[in-house]
């Protein structure tokens, strides 16, 4: 809502009409100003302000002309800011009152400033103080500190320092295009306004600090890694590429630092061309210079030059300098690689000696962070010499590290501010070399190492055996450990042993003594557990009653009949499940229900069992039910074995879950999977995190004994798996059959083609014999007929020639010879015949 109403003489109080506004319009022909109706905005858009912002000082995202003050010409409903200018039409002289609602806020300004500011030139700006607590306010100082983190926030760029005196953040109202350079590690020292506020105690502290423009911080140094985020161009061929594509761009060049005369804009050139470096007069000390530079490429006119530029010096042939950025603290140094840390950066730096050691060793530590020294000599230092050391990097196994070539002590010095590690800088090595302090418990000793039970998890220190000495009744107590911290590391893999620390403790200091007799703590509901307690504490113990539910060889469970939790003993206890105890330990509740860490138990006696609460089928994922007696009826879907049990794969509805089942007999008692069982036993939830509001994805139970099993129903004798048996043993005998069928009809044709062949074998052998029958038959029958006619017929031819015969008998004799001649001829062609095959009589 915005409303503008203005009263005068002979004007009631009314809205601004909209022709009595007006705006000035320049014609571009002639250059003349008009009055046109109407009045300029501005549009602007933010986060949530809580004031109204100066927006004088902001960016337009959208500008116009509007007949009256309008809110609707904003870009959008909220975060946002409108800015309206003009001129006002006042008929006659008087005294005129303007009012203006707004539900977020408003500012009108009427006529001119009267406070006139005017610019005659540029003056030095005093000299800068450092900046101390007694001082006022707001003052003029500088401050000097390593960049910890940065980011830029509507048009300013917040930076925040690690100086000698802590923390600063460093606000610069010119968000320069010129901060690209800028990084964490960096060192950058700023002038300007320093404000001081008040803390709880009503002291002054140190609050933000404030610089003007860009020109007012100084990059003392820039870390190395930087180099490599920009590839090296040639000028020649970014003076050819299209402007629009580079123009305000960052560029990073290489060649020779000339200029034309002394005192005179600085010129880069390389082989392929020139640029200027708009970076003021040049210093004689780089006139020649070859070096890396990085800046800003921009047009001044028509002619490329190379803004905000940061030079690194070259040899001829282009490469660095052995001669290396000096680094002045040991958190430059530790962000370098092991890789850069073997090119041996020069370093020179002060700091306090927190760790001396042997081998000619020490820990220093600055205002940034610790760093392992080499001296290579005898030097007897001590905790707490303060010290100006001179020598390169090196790459130790682990970190890199100084080679000290030059050392002098300063004197003593005070140890610095111990830093309070968190969890992950404990475990992950970050914390390595660095001045520290651990709280926590001490639940185990042996011999010069201590279990430390922080409030995040539990760590093996390793102390050293000729510092300070812990307390003789230090087990159980609450200790706060002082010292310069090592990280255990391996030194084949370079890697580090996760809960494993080295502590060069100088300090222990007895927080709170151990519980001489720990059951005397007052009383505590489990409910009460996450209700507000000033008291409480990871390091706080608690002491609760309850009803043992059940215990395993990790983890046990208890419940006072409405709640329920778990706790580890650190002990085994002779408690049996069913007794009642008291339980006194550390409570971590991130768990789905509390959990008692380290605990000690005692029995107070035994009591009856109390009643499970049935849980529906719809309802069975819930993390109220974790830690407590439950009762669940589900159909039993496998059984597999381990070591310390049996595990049962259970399903209820459409959820599935598992049952745990320790032990070592019983379990040939087991059902059958498909049986229908009410399982008692404690439901543990699975996956759930308080801290991360992340609810339990899956539970289990735990049963105590088989007899926590309930048989509902056994699954019908016609279960699938048999009824499959059942299928597969017939489907089994018709594939043998078969198979049997196939091979009894293949052996059939097999048979009868032998059969055939040995018919066939016969019928051959058969026809032959009949044949050379056949043929002894003619033979003979020849033999027989032949040789009795030419018998015959020889001794007809011998009566023929005997003188003795008559004629009459002779020719007698003839007429014979010549009958038998015919009938030999006749009994052969009978015979010629008969072998015929045509003729052949014999059966095939």
């Amino acid at each position: 809502i915005l409303e503008v109403e203005y009263e005068g003489p002979d004007i009631p109080r009314e809205r601004v009409p909209d022709d009595i506004l007006y705006h000035q319009k320049t014609d571009a022909s002639s250059g003349s100003t008009n009055f046109v109706n109407g009045l300029n905005y501005r549009c602007f858009e933010g986060p949530w302000w809580r004031l109204l912002p100066n927006l004088d000082h902001l960016t337009a995202v959208k500008t116009g002309v509007v007949s009256n003050f309008d809110i609707g010409v904003g870009s959008r409903d909220k975060h946002v800011g409108l800015q309206f200018s003009g001129f006002i039409e006042i008929p006659q002289d008087g005294d005129y009152t303007f009012y203006v609602q707004s539900d977020d806020g408003s500012r009108m300004f009427i006529g001119e400033s009267s406070l006139q500011v005017s610019t005659h030139g540029r003056a030095e700006l005093p000299p800068s103080s450092r900046l101390a607590v007694e001082e006022l306010e707001l003052q003029w100082s500088e401050v000097e500190g390593v960049v910890t983190s940065f980011h830029h926030f509507q048009g300013v760029l917040e930076v925040d320092l690690m100086t000698e005196m802590g923390l600063v953040r460093l606000k610069v109202a010119e968000d320069s295009d010129c901060s690209f350079v800028l990084r964490p590690q960096n060192r950058i020292r700023a002038v300007g306004v320093v404000r001081r506020i008040l803390n709880l105690d009503g002291r002054l502290m140190r609050s933000d600090f404030y610089a003007q423009h860009w020109d007012d911080i100084d990059q003392q140094y820039i870390t190395p890694t930087i180099w490599a985020e920009y590839p090296i161009s040639k000028i020649g061929n970014l003076l050819t590429m299209e402007s629009s594509n580079v123009v305000d761009s960052v560029v990073h060049l290489s060649g020779r630092i000339t200029s034309p005369d002394a005192g005179q804009t600085m010129v880069l050139e390389d082989r392929s061309g020139r640029i200027v470096l708009d970076n003021g007069p040049v210093p004689d000390d780089r006139v020649g210079l070859s070096a890396s530079v990085l800046g800003v490429l921009s047009l001044d006119g028509s002619n490329w030059v190379l803004r905000c530029a940061h030079f690194r010096r070259l040899e001829e042939h282009g490469t660095e300098i052995d001669n290396l950025p000096i680094l002045t603290t040991a958190e430059q140094i530790c962000q370098l690689s092991l890789e850069e840390a073997v090119r041996g950066y020069p370093v020179r730096i002060r700091g306090v000696i927190t760790s001396p050691m042997e081998y000619n060793g020490a820990v220093l530590q600055d205002s940034s962070r610790g760093i392992y020294i080499n001296t290579g000599q005898a030097t007897h230092l001590q905790i707490g010499d303060y010290c100006e050391i001179e020598g390169v990097t090196g790459p130790f196994e682990f970190q890199p590290y100084i080679e000290v070539s030059q050392l002098r002590k300063l004197g003593t010095g005070s140890l610095p501010d111990p830093v309070r590690p968190t969890w992950d800088q404990l475990i992950n090595g970050s914390m390595h070399c660095n001045y520290v302090e651990l709280e926590g418990v001490i639940t185990s000793i042996k011999g010069h190492s201590v279990a430390l039970l922080t409030r995040d998890e539990r760590i093996n220190v390793r102390l050293n055996p000729i510092g300070p000495d812990l307390p003789w009744d230090a087990l159980g107590a609450t200790v706060r450990l002082r010292g310069s911290l090592l990280a255990d590391w391996d030194g084949e893999s370079r890697r580090v042993v996760v809960g494993s620390i080295y502590l060069d403790q100088h300090r222990v200091a007895l927080i709170r003594p151990a519980h001489t007799y720990p059951f005397s703590i007052p009383l505590k509901p489990i409910g009460d557990l996450l209700q507000f307690d000033a008291q409480a504490g990871a390091l706080q113990r608690v002491r609760v009653s309850g009803q043992l539910l059940h215990k395993d060889a990790q983890m046990s469970w208890l419940s006072d009949g409405e709640n329920g939790l778990r706790f580890i003993p650190v002990e085994e206890m002779s408690a049996r499940v069913g007794d009642l105890v008291e339980v006194v330990g550390f409570v971590d509740l991130s768990e789905p229900s509390p959990l008692l860490r380290d605990a000690v138990v005692r029995q107070l006696g035994t009591a009856e069992p109390p009643v499970p609460q049935k849980l529906k089928v719809n309802e069975l994922l819930r993390d109220e039910y974790d830690s407590r007696l439950v009762q669940v009826d589900a159909v039993l879907l496998g059984v597999s074995r381990r070591q310390d049990g049996v595990v049962l794969e259970m399903q209820s509805g459409l959820r599935r879950f598992r049952v745990m089942l320790g032990g070592s007999s019983g379990f040939d008692k087991l059902p059958t999977p498909g049986s229908h069982l009410e399982l008692t036993g404690v439901y543990v939830g699975q996956g759930g995190n308080r801290v991360l509001g992340r609810p339990i994805d899956s539970f289990q139970l735990h049963l105590n004994s088989i007899r926590d099993i309930h048989v509902l129903s056994r699954p019908p004798w016609w279960t699938l798996q048999r009824l499959m048996l059942v299928v597969g043993l017939l489907f089994g005998v018709l594939t043998a059959a078969m198979v049997w069928i196939n091979m009894l009809h293949r052996k059939v044709e097999e048979r009868t083609h032998q059969l055939g062949d040995q018919i066939r074998q016969r019928q051959r052998a058969e026809r032959q014999r009949e044949v050379e029958q056949e043929r002894a038959r003619v033979a003979h029958d020849l033999h027989d007929d032949l040789g009795s006619g030419l018998t015959e017929v020889n001794m007809l031819a011998a009566l023929v020639k005997n003188p003795a015969t008559s004629a009459a008998a002779k020719t007698r004799y003839a007429d014979e010879m010549n009958e038998l001649a015919l009938r030999m001829v006749t009994s052969l062609d009978e015979i010629v015949w008969a072998v015929n095959p045509r003729n052949d009589t014999i059966a095939s």
